[in-house]
């Protein structure tokens, strides 16, 4: 079964992906991890997207379309995944329509005030990744990696005004694929400012529910 997650960046996408991963051995596909794969490795796509992202801007249809359907082809059988971050827009969905008909949406709610909050506090160790917020996730010394002792720094898209900018083009984008999404009857929504454990449950009950959705008309 694969599952969509759409929400904006700080509704607990990533993190709840990766519980539900474990938990039911399910693929974690993160349009996030990888467009920061390509730029670690400095592949010419990746090159694009860090001047993209840095503005605070969306990657465009095309190059996301291209590496989620690349990274998906490479999954035996297509089964048992979840998509976090795609489709963005109706371009994009019916683009994953024409190769992957049969998912289940689910779309995270959360208000606009406490992503602001729960990302320009996030901090990442430039040595090992780790991940941890100032305001729910401190480290123990100020600047510091609790697991290896390195600097810790904040990303450019994860400052306040990049945030803002990002919002309202999620916004823009992504109402029209809300829409889209609830007339075929495909549209599955949760609560996204509970605790992790509680949108866990939320999603548990989605899972087990049967498919009955249209699709939708050209």
């Amino acid at each position: 079964m694969g599952l969509v997650f759409l929400g904006p960046p700080g509704s607990g996408k990533g993190t709840i992906s990766k519980i539900i991963s474990n938990e039911f051995k399910y693929q974690h596909i993160s349009t996030g991890d990888l467009f920061r794969e390509n730029i670690l490795n400095s592949t010419t796509l990746g090159e694009e997207i860090k001047k993209i992202v840095e503005r605070g801007e969306l990657v465009p249809d095309l190059i996301t379309i291209k590496i989620v359907e690349d990274k998906i082809k490479s999954i035996k059988n297509n089964k048992d995944f979840i998509l976090d971050g795609f489709p963005r827009n109706i371009c994009q969905a019916k683009a994953l329509d024409k190769f992957l008909p049969n998912v289940k949406i689910i779309n995270f709610l959360i208000d606009e005030e406490l992503v602001i909050k729960r990302l320009s506090g996030r901090r990442i160790c430039k040595s090992c990744n780790n991940i941890f917020n100032i305001y729910t996730l401190a480290t123990k010394n100020i600047g510091i990696c609790d697991v290896c002792g390195g600097d810790l720094y904040q990303r450019e898209d994860d400052k306040e005004e990049s945030l803002k900018t990002r919002l309202k083009e999620y916004k823009l984008q992504t109402k029209p694929l809300i829409e889209f999404y609830s007339k075929c009857s495909r549209l599955n929504n949760i609560d996204a400012s509970v605790k992790i454990d509680e949108m866990r449950k939320q999603i548990i009950k989605i899972m087990l529910k049967k498919i009955k959705w249209k699709r939708y008309s050209k």
